[in-house]
C-alpha cells in the first residue's frame, strides 16, 4: 500500500513538493478520481491499472509513468537480491517467480529504479533537469514511457 500512501500523503500535505510511487496502486485513496497537483512519478512492472487509469484523467501536475519492461511488483524492494540465494527461484513456478520478481537482473533493476528516482528528485526538489525524464533513454531501454503531462 505505498504506493497509495505516497500519493495520499502528497494530495493532503502541502509540505510534500513531489511524490514517487513503486508499482503502487491508489486503493483506498481519492487520488485516482482526484489526480495531484504536484509532479509525481509512477514506476510500474504491470502494464496498466484501473486507479492508473483514472489518475491520468485527473493528473494536474507535472507527471510520468514509466513501465519498467522485465521488473515484477516485488522488483521494487529489496527481495529480489535475496531470492536466488534463498532458494526461491527453485522453490516457486517459473512464471510466479517471472511475475512477481521479474526477469531483469535485480542489479539492472535497481540500476533503472534508481536512475530515474534520482533523476526525478533532483529535478523537483534540486532544480537539477534531466534528459532522462523528457524521453525513452538508449542507455535504460526497459523503461517504457506509458504516459507523461507536463
Amino acid at each position: 500500500m505505498g504506493g497509495a500512501a505516497a500519493a495520499e500523503a502528497l494530495r493532503v500535505d502541502g509540505r510534500f513538493r513531489a511524490g514517487l510511487g513503486l508499482d503502487g496502486a491508489f486503493f483506498g485513496s481519492p487520488v485516482a478520481d482526484l489526480g495531484l497537483d504536484r509532479p509525481y512519478l509512477l514506476l510500474t512492472a504491470l502494464e496498466d491499472h484501473d486507479t492508473w487509469r483514472r489518475w491520468r484523467g485527473h493528473q494536474r501536475g507535472w507527471a510520468r509513468q514509466v513501465r519498467i519492461t522485465g521488473s515484477g511488483h516485488l522488483a521494487f524492494t529489496d527481495l529480489p537480491h535475496f531470492a536466488e540465494p534463498g532458494g526461491l527461484r527453485d522453490a516457486w513456478p517459473a512464471d510466479l517467480y517471472a511475475e512477481l520478481l521479474g526477469t531483469l537482473a535485480p542489479a539492472r533493476s535497481a540500476e533503472v529504479i534508481r536512475a530515474y528516482a534520482r533523476a526525478f528528485f533532483d529535478r523537483f526538489l534540486l532544480g537539477r533537469r534531466s534528459p532522462l525524464l523528457d524521453a525513452p533513454s538508449a542507455r535504460f531501454p526497459e523503461a517504457d514511457f506509458r504516459w507523461s503531462r507536463g
